[in-house]
This record gives C-alpha cells, sequence and structure tokens, in this order.
C-alpha cells in the first residue's frame, strides 16, 4: 500500500473497527466507520476530506457560540477593565441596538451581507 500524502487522513484499525483521524482547525479528530471493512473507511475519509476541502468541516464547539454569547464577554471585559461610563455606553449601544439584531445568530452565521442589512436598517 503507498504511504498517504500529507493531509490525506490516517485510517487506523482498533479491534476489528476501521478509523479516520483527520485534522481540522489544530485539533485531530478521530471518527469511527463502525465497520469491519477498509473500504468503508476509505470512503468516510474521503466523504471527510471532500466536506473539509468545501469548508464544510469547522470545529463544532465554536459553530455554536452566539453573537449573545460574545456580546456578554465584551460586557463582562468592560466590566473589569474599562471605566464605569464607558460600560455604561457599551451597555446602551448593545442593549439597544446590536443585542435585539444579532444577539440570536450563531457568530459563523454573521456574514458582510448581515452586516450591511443592519446597517441599512440602522440608517432608515
Amino acid at each position: 500500500m503507498a504511504r498517504p500524502s500529507y493531509g490525506s487522513g490516517t485510517i487506523f484499525k482498533r479491534g476489528r473497527v476501521w478509523y479516520v483521524s483527520y485534522w481540522v482547525d489544530g485539533r485531530q479528530i478521530q471518527k469511527s466507520s463502525h465497520s469491519p471493512r477498509l473500504q468503508d473507511a476509505q470512503r468516510l475519509r474521503d466523504q471527510i476530506l471532500g466536506r473539509k476541502a468545501r469548508g464544510d468541516l469547522a470545529n463544532v464547539p465554536i459553530e455554536r457560540v452566539t453573537c449573545g454569547e460574545l456580546l456578554d464577554d465584551l460586557m463582562e471585559y468592560a466590566h473589569s477593565n474599562l471605566k464605569a461610563s464607558t460600560v455604561r455606553v457599551f451597555k446602551w449601544c448593545i442593549e439597544a441596538n446590536i443585542r435585539p439584531f444579532f444577539g440570536h445568530l450563531r457568530a459563523s452565521a454573521v456574514t458582510t451581507e448581515k452586516l450591511r442589512d443592519y446597517r441599512r436598517r440602522r440608517q432608515c
């Protein structure tokens, strides 16, 4: 069997089941093929690498972060590192304008078009 090229994932056997190992955002991920057949693991590896090449793979915990959580983190930082008057302005702006529009969105879903839409709505 020829040595796989860099970035082509690794297939290995644990017990009777074949696994696929690959890297996403600097983290190694191992996924079971749930099969004792090497061909099934190769098919799984090819599917995963195809999704990775298209940019469909991302670090799942990062994908779940909402803009509201990021805004909460910003306010926590502001309370401990900024003047009280600045914190009041931040809170007013965030609660009156930013959170109603972006708070429910996943951070990974914020696009240039969403930002343009926000600016258009604020200008009206």
